[in-house]
């Protein structure tokens, strides 16, 4: 593992943020029995202490300033992060909190601070694109994960990663932290043993399928790892895995038992996708009865899996949402992971399923703790059943449940034991607690709009002030009330329900809330705090906020609280949808100030929810904000989304730091640049300074942070430096200035540029720059290599992690890496050897043309077997080239990747800068795919 300096800080008593506790508890991660073969394993060794000599004194010097950026000019509440708090009003009059009980408890049990000393960039990279990666590594490893500049006098002296947890949490996340930072620069190198804290499992791949279980640009690990929670990567173990003639790569995944098995498993499913049969030739039905964690394993036959499968694997999803179990199909075995009561409710969830092939099923019900049945008139199943299933299926995916209409008898020889003669159908609704009153609220809802009554003739008002546990309380609104409550689409209702964690359902004029107390509660006021906002403003003082942990405030200047709340609110509707919050306007007790209030039972969402809203602040005051970004956590302005994410790309640096001096806040200049367009290609993937011989063409504009004085003496200096650099063209626009020239000359301009806005007193200078390329398309280098063939020869080069497919697909980003670091040969298309002549250049193309589809007068038809890719040569092909392949190859100048967002933007670049890449994504259900035509919406 790469070493880093780490140190421990334990915070002092009333001067730091609470710590508070992450991630999900996963109840079967020490009892699990992993799976064993020879082709995977998983480690499970846990080791005690820890050895990694970390220094025990308290870090030296204040602490450094959060990464999170933040309005001045609009106060969020103090110290939003604790969970119990008391409210106490500040010296001016605002509300703040002080510090609960739970955090000293914390502090007995192990909770402390540790801090990792790391380079800008790798702090950056360790944050993310819009910082979701340090939400990945914090969810991983249930740690407290911070980012802050560290400062030096009234310098910026590089970063810190402030980790928060127990002992084991931290090793865990610096552990995490070290691996993710080790790939920016190389293979990661992990030690079985001394990395092994119980949280390892180690799966064999493949060479061939390595960069498919990769994906483009990671895309596919990424994918995984964020529906499993796991941290993932192809790996060096020990020092045996530098063998480059080794037939398997290792893959290390991290994280919980269970989150490890199915991140497995679903690795395994894509390998024996693209190499049938390494995993299912050996492999023997098994059926484990250990209570804790276990693999089962059942056949299915070739008709049945894509049945089991379903569109898009919403079947297998339902499965394993409704039972509680891992299920995955590899091949055409079915694993099952779980505890034994999962296990065996995933098996006769698919019996049942293959079951109604045949006809309708009965379930007996009695004494099951999985099934709930809810009578529906019969003129109502189609409505409730919709058009093949649609709407049913539609509630299924919502909850994560698996319903059925069940037959009215035991079997075709017993006599009708669910008859009923009031002409209703048994629904059946299998899963969670918690999903199966989803469920049948969602199906009480749409029944009482089609038969009124039917489920609330006769109801009352019903509150469970006494259960603390999951229970169903039930409120009457008046017309006026629902319709303003259920808002266009029922986004207001879905708005409610995410805030308070709460299930939120209208049936009929009834409003059902299904949850725990708190849950409830939150849901019961949120709803009562919205209808009061019919009647005109809202006011909520302290007596109103005292004892709550779900809110957070910002303060608005009065001049922006009309833009805010204009337009019906759009603006702020769309922050809540974002994230999960409810927002809304409020005066203090007294009326004499109004003020933004953003709740919500998640304290990140909020978070969240506030970087928004400041950000749209920003735009309101200064009229331009983001500039593309949308709301991103990273403080540099980073693209780069962690790991192998080739993404938008992008790169910045960063000087100066924000602080206050004397009581006057300092002015904070950002310079974005945007390169528009690009001749000969640009340098750089997060270095700077990037060297080339490219001219470009550059959008530099000035932003400020954090103030609210005029910028304009700024923009007036920069665009004075622009003006006058030597090699430079420049033009003034609405929002800043554009430049053109070599890219030495820009890069020199941008940093003349920097130090003359620190001579003015800024002391931070953010460079945001984003680039893309391609070769020119009149450049004579596109016409002196017009066959890559060599570029496909090397993807088929058995390489682990960068590995491509050959013939059979790959990856437009390494095949343009390949362009850059290794280079390509002259050629052009197909010639046959004894006629190939020294015009034909080093490498023609190796396969004569043919026609594929369609017979054709000038072409024969081609093989029907696959050509065999190419392989590397380590001269010409073609015997009369003069020059070596060594000194005939050609480079690519040094691109970052970008993205089309749409057609038409891909055929504007078509048109103006020649060709681009393209590719294909297919669903979980194309694998089954054998025939007709196949129509797939993404997601």
């Amino acid at each position: 593992m790469p070493s880093s300096s780490v140190s421990r800080s334990r915070s002092a008593s009333g001067s730091s943020r609470s710590p508070r506790g992450g991630g999900n508890n996963d109840g079967d991660a020490d009892r699990a029995r992993s799976m064993s073969r020879s082709s995977y394993s998983s480690r499970s060794r846990s080791r005690r202490g820890d050895s990694r000599g970390r220094s025990n004194s308290r870090s030296g010097g204040r602490r450094g300033r959060s990464r999170s950026r933040s309005y001045r000019g609009h106060r969020r509440s103090a110290d939003p992060r604790r969970n119990e708090e008391e409210i106490v009003r500040l010296r001016d009059g605002s509300i703040g909190r002080t510090p609960s009980p739970s955090v000293d408890k914390k502090r007995d049990e192990g909770y402390d601070y540790e801090q990792m000393e790391v380079s800008n960039a790798d702090a950056a990279f360790v944050l993310g694109r819009q910082g979701r990666t340090k939400q990945k590594l914090a969810k991983v490893s249930r740690a407290d994960i911070e980012l802050r500049e560290k400062v030096q006098g009234d310098k910026a002296a590089g970063d810190v990663i402030e980790i928060g947890g127990t002992p084991d949490v931290r090793r865990r996340a610096i552990k995490y932290i070290k691996c993710v930072i080790a790939q920016r620069t190389g293979p990661v190198m992990v030690d079985e043993e001394a990395d092994d804290d119980d949280d390892l499992t180690i799966l064999k791949v493949p060479r061939e399928a390595a960069g498919f279980v990769t994906g483009a640009g990671g895309s596919f690990l990424r994918a995984v790892e964020e529906e499993w929670s796991t941290i993932m990567f192809f790996a060096d173990f020990n020092a045996t895995n530098k063998d480059k003639t080794r037939e398997f790569e290792t893959l290390a995944i991290f994280g919980a038992k269970r989150s490890r098995e199915g991140a497995m498993l679903k690795v395994m499913s894509a390998v024996e996708t693209k190499v049938p049969g390494h995993f299912t030739n050996d492999i023997e039905l098994t059926e484990c009865h250990d209570e804790g964690g276990g693999m089962d394993i059942i056949r299915l036959e070739d008709d049945e899996i894509s049945y089991a499968l379903g569109k898009k694997g919403g079947t297998r999803k339902k499965i394993a949402a409704s039972s509680g179990a891992v299920v995955e199909y590899v091949g055409n075995y079915v694993h099952i992971y779980g505890t034994l009561v999962e296990r065996q409710k995933a098996k006769e969830y698919i019996d049942w399923l293959f079951a109604q092939l045949k006809g309708p099923v009965f379930v007996d019900a009695t004494g099951r703790d999985d099934c709930t049945i809810v009578d529906v008139p019969r003129e109502c199943v189609g409505y409730i059943t919709g058009y093949r299933r649609e709407t049913l299926g539609r509630i299924e995916q919502e909850w994560g449940c698996l319903m059925f209409f069940m037959d009215k008898a035991k079997d075709k020889r017993d006599k009708p034991a669910l008859k009923d003669a009031s002409g209703t159908e048994k629904l059946t609704i299998f899963g969670a607690q918690r999903s199966r009153r989803g469920a049948l609220l969602k199906v009480m809802s749409s029944v009482e709009t089609k038969n009124p009554g039917w489920f609330t003739d006769g109801c009352t008002e019903k509150r469970h002030k006494d259960v603390k546990g999951f229970a169903t309380d039930r409120m009457y609104l008046s017309s006026d009330d629902l319709s303003y409550a259920l808002g266009k689409r029922g986004t207001t209702r879905k708005k409610l329900a995410a805030a308070s964690g709460c299930i939120l359902e209208y049936v009929g004029q009834w409003c059902f809330m299904a949850g725990t107390e708190p849950q409830r509660e939150r849901c019961r006021k949120y709803l009562k705090w919205l209808t009061a906002q019919r009647h005109g403003p809202v006011s909520l003082g302290s007596r109103d906020l005292r004892g709550r942990d779900d809110w957070d405030r910002v303060e608005v200047k009065r001049e922006l609280r009309s833009q805010l709340a204009g337009n019906r609110g759009q603006e702020l509707r769309r922050v809540e949808e974002d994230t999960s919050t409810f927002c809304f306007m409020a005066y203090n007790e007294d009326k004499s100030d109004e003020r933004l209030l953003v709740f919500g039972y998640s304290q990140a969402n909020r978070e969240k929810a506030i970087r928004q809203i400041e950000d749209l602040l920003r735009q309101f005051e200064y009229g331009r904000g983001g500039y593309g970004r949308g709301y991103d956590d990273d403080y540099y302005g980073r693209s780069r989304g962690g790991y192998n994410d080739y993404g938008a790309a992008g790169t910045a640096t960063t000087k100066g730091v924000e602080e206050a001096t004397g009581g006057e806040a300092r002015e904070i200049v950002e310079i974005v640049i945007t390169v528009a367009a690009v001749e000969g290609g640009i340098g750089g993937h997060d270095r700077l300074p990037m060297a080339t011989t490219g001219r470009v063409l550059a959008d530099v504009c000035i932003v400020p942070l954090g103030v609210g004085t005029s910028v304009s003496k700024y923009v007036s200096e920069v665009e004075k430096v622009l003006r006058n650099y030597p090699g430079v063209s420049t033009t003034l626009h609405g929002y800043g200035t554009n430049i053109e020239g070599q890219w030495s000359d820009v890069m020199g301009a941008v940093k003349l540029a920097h130090e003359v806005l620190h001579e003015m007193g800024c002391p931070r200078v953010n460079s945001n720059m984003r680039f893309g390329t391609r070769i020119d398309k009149h450049q004579t280098l596109k016409d002196k290599v017009d066959k890559v063939e060599n570029i496909i020869a090397a993807g088929s080069e058995k390489e682990g992690e960068k590995a491509s497919f050959g013939c059979e697909g790959g990856y437009p980003v390494r095949a343009w890496r390949w362009l850059h670091d290794a280079g390509i040969a002259t050629g052009g298309d197909y010639v046959a050897k004894r006629e190939m002549t020294e015009a034909d250049g080093c490498w023609p193309y190796d396969f004569p043309p043919c026609a594929h589809y369609e017979k054709s007068t000038k072409y024969a038809a081609c093989q029907e077997a696959r050509y065999s890719t190419p392989v590397c040569v380590q001269q010409c092909p073609n015997a009369r080239y003069p020059t070596s392949l060594k000194d005939d190859r050609h480079f690519m100048v040094e691109s970052s990747p970008y993205q089309y967002l749409s057609v038409d933007d891909a055929k504007k670049a078509i048109a103006t800068d020649g060709p681009v890449s393209a590719v294909i994504v297919i669903y979980e259900d194309f694998l089954t795919y054998k025939s007709g035509v196949y129509n797939e919406e993404s997601f």
